[in-house]
C-alpha cells in the first residue's frame, strides 16, 4: 500500500489534520489519480497500528462544522521517529514498479471472441469517452499549485504523468478501436503493426 508512504511523507513535513491530508495530496497528484478520503483514513489508521505515527488530539473544535465545542474534537497526527525512518527507506527503495495493468477492458479484450466485436466496440468507445473526459478534468485542474518550489515541481512531475498515461491509454484506445472497425481481411495487416519490430 504505497499511498500510505505518501501519507507518511505529508506528516514528516509538518503536523496535519486528516481532512487537510486528504486535500494536500490530492493537489499534489491531481484528478487523475482519484483520490478517496476513505483510503486517506485507512493509511492512517494502518501507519497508526505500525506506529509510524500517532494522534494529538486538540479541542480546537471540528474543521467541517466550525463548532468550538470542546466534546468535539480535531485529530492532528505526526509521524514518530520510527516513521521518519520508514518514510526515508521507502523514498530510497529502488524498486518501485508501475502498477500492473488491472483494467476491465484489457480482460474484455484478451478473452473476446470475432462475435464479440459489437459488444467490444460499444465497450471501447465508452472507455474513449471516459478516457478524454478524464484527461480534459486533468488539464482544466492545473491550478497554480501550494508550497516552496521543490513541492510545486515535484507535483507537476506527478500530474503531468497522470496525463502522459491518459494519452497512451487514449492512443491504445484508439489502435484497438480500427482494429475492431477494420473489415475482417484488413485486421491481419493491423495486428502486424502491433508486433514489436515487425513494422
Amino acid at each position: 500500500m504505497a499511498l500510505k508512504y505518501a501519507v507518511l511523507g505529508l506528516l514528516a513535513e509538518r503536523r496535519s489534520y486528516g481532512y487537510d491530508l486528504v486535500h494536500d495530496l490530492s493537489d499534489r497528484l491531481g484528478p487523475a489519480w482519484q483520490l478517496g478520503a476513505s483510503s486517506v483514513y485507512a493509511a492512517l489508521d494502518k501507519l497508526e497500528d505500525e506506529g509510524l505515527i500517532r494522534t494529538c488530539p486538540h479541542s480546537t473544535g471540528n474543521a467541517l462544522s466550525g463548532s468550538r465545542d470542546p466534546a468535539v474534537r480535531r485529530v492532528t497526527f505526526e509521524a514518530t521517529a520510527a516513521g521518519r525512518e520508514a518514510f526515508g527507506n521507502w523514498i530510497a527503495r529502488p524498486d518501485c514498479r508501475m502498477g500492473p495493468i488491472r483494467s476491465e477492458l484489457y480482460l474484455k479484450v484478451a478473452v473476446a471472441r470475432p462475435q464479440d466485436v459489437p459488444a467490444l466496440l460499444r465497450a471501447v468507445e465508452n472507455a474513449c469517452r471516459l478516457s478524454r473526459e478524464a484527461q480534459l478534468e486533468c488539464a482544466e485542474q492545473f491550478e497554480p499549485l501550494r508550497g516552496d518550489r521543490w513541492q510545486r515541481a515535484a507535483a507537476m512531475f506527478a500530474r503531468t504523468g497522470a496525463l502522459d498515461h491518459l494519452e497512451a491509454e487514449r492512443h491504445w484506445l484508439a489502435r484497438l478501436r480500427a482494429f475492431l472497425l477494420a473489415p475482417p481481411a484488413e485486421r491481419l495487416e493491423l495486428e502486424r503493426t502491433l508486433i514489436p519490430g515487425s513494422a
